[in-house]
């Protein structure tokens, strides 16, 4: 009770408490963080960019920074339009969150599929039946990846299914271990609904404060500009290229704090982008996101497919690679699905807690102007 009556003296007065400091806290924080994300090496902050351990990274610091944001803006409103715009931000992006965890799910069978392959062919003497299984699961792997690639996958399989005709004529679709339930990464959001339109509604009218940079204005501005940031990052690294949206986003002013890692950032995520249209244009590939270990795991499995048995050398080290990208899979999915959980809770709360303030900074509003009258 004594915080809530703290909070609502606070919005009465805006000279209350250092509100100001603690916002100038807020966007070094902000700066120190993205600056953690994009380290010296390669854009990572000691992790590639967009593997798992990196997007464990960002979203860590997304949640630090709602956290600190709520904490620091709930006692700071005195303009109701930028926590609005956040606001209204944040109900885009738990749609984004819900569709990750859904995407998450389809991956997790893409690794069981990769799984399955890496037990067939990891032996020292390959057997024609366990390259059959294994070409199986990985066609199956491919045909979630890739839909529109159905006729050239089944005719590598038919070419190097030695002689079996009836491995060629079987729908790949449903045979091998789970392939019935197996669904194409594109259909996880369903066909109307787009995580990149989402991504693109939420950056539009995303305008910088007239305001100095140490205002409540600012923060809110520095939040729903790294808000539109993990959004749109996690549809770049989980969604195929059709449903990912604008393949850039506004670049912020250059004399806030944050702006140049946030910039540089993006500007790495753009080229990965552009790198991957390149490659997918090239071989008709719609393909998966951005994320490293699925793309790992896609060309370990193309490679396969199109190899034959008696190549062991070239199967020994597309196997190697492949198991190293189930393991990443297998490390780094489920943690980043509660992470992504987490942030969709953590994001209700903080809007329950702003709403609260602006209906009560509202209601102290309307009972001064009735006392006034």
């Amino acid at each position: 009770m004594s915080i809530r009556r703290n909070q609502v003296a606070s919005m009465e007065d805006p000279n209350h408490g250092g509100g100001g400091e603690d916002l100038d806290l807020f966007q070094k924080h902000l700066t120190d963080r993205l600056l953690s994300l994009l380290g010296d090496g390669d854009g990572g902050g000691g992790y590639t960019l967009l593997t798992l351990p990196w997007l464990h990274k960002l979203l860590d610091a997304f949640l630090l920074s709602v956290e600190e944001f709520k904490a620091t803006s709930s006692p700071s409103i005195h303009h109701d339009r930028p926590i609005v715009e956040f606001l209204d931000r944040t109900i885009k992006v738990l749609d984004v969150c819900n569709a990750v965890s859904d995407a998450v799910d389809s991956f997790r069978l893409l690794h069981r599929q990769a799984e399955i392959a890496v037990s067939a062919l990891d032996r020292k003497v390959l057997l024609e039946g366990q390259f059959v299984r294994a070409r199986r699961a990985l066609s199956t792997l491919l045909l979630s990846v890739a839909p529109g690639e159905r006729d050239g996958i089944r005719c590598a399989e038919r070419n190097r299914s030695f002689g079996r005709s009836k491995l060629a004529t079987t729908s790949i679709q449903d045979r091998g271990s789970g392939g019935r339930y197996l669904r194409s990464i594109s259909c996880v959001a369903g066909r109307t609904w787009s995580p990149g339109k989402h991504v693109q509604a939420m950056s539009a009218n995303l305008a910088p404060p007239r305001g100095g940079i140490a205002s409540a204005d600012a923060a809110a501005y520095g939040m729903s500009s790294f808000l539109v940031f993990v959004a749109w990052t996690l549809v770049a690294a989980f969604f195929p290229a059709q449903n990912r949206g604008p393949a850039s986003l506004a670049c912020p002013p250059r004399h806030l704090a944050w702006s140049e890692p946030l910039m540089r950032l993006q500007e790495k995520i753009a080229d990965e982008w552009r790198k991957r249209e390149k490659k997918g244009s090239s071989n008709s590939s719609s393909s998966l996101g951005l994320l490293v270990e699925v793309q790992r795991l896609e060309k370990c499995a193309r490679g396969l497919v199109s190899s034959d048995r008696n190549q062991t050398e070239e199967i020994g080290a597309f196997v190697d690679e492949l198991a190293e990208a189930c393991r990443g899979l297998d490390e780094g999915l489920p943690p980043l699905q509660r992470q992504v959980r987490e942030v969709f809770h953590r994001i209700v709360r903080c809007r329950a807690v702003l709403l609260d303030c602006l209906n009560q900074r509202n209601r102290s509003a309307t009972t001064a102007q009735s006392t006034g009258s």
